[in-house]
């Protein structure tokens, strides 16, 4: 397991210890092409986590920001 999923897996241990439901993070939306959040996409994605919604409100017209989220079993 690399670094990022040992980290994460120790947050959403956290979480649930809490009694979160969901996760949510927020990235930069795949409209902008970037590599380095291309790969931050595909990392959440690999650890479950779907899009919601791209808002162009959180950060601006050409920064949309992506929250992706993932429902946590309790």
């Amino acid at each position: 397991m690399g670094l990022g999923r040992t980290l994460y897996s120790r947050d959403e241990q956290f979480f649930l210890e809490k009694g979160c439901k969901y996760a949510m993070v927020e990235t930069l939306s795949e409209r902008v092409d970037y590599a380095p959040y291309e790969k931050t996409r595909l990392f959440y994605g690999s650890a479950g986590f779907e899009p919601l919604i791209t808002l162009t409100e959180m950060w601006d017209e050409n920064n949309p920001c992506l929250i992706m989220i993932k429902p946590l079993a309790l």
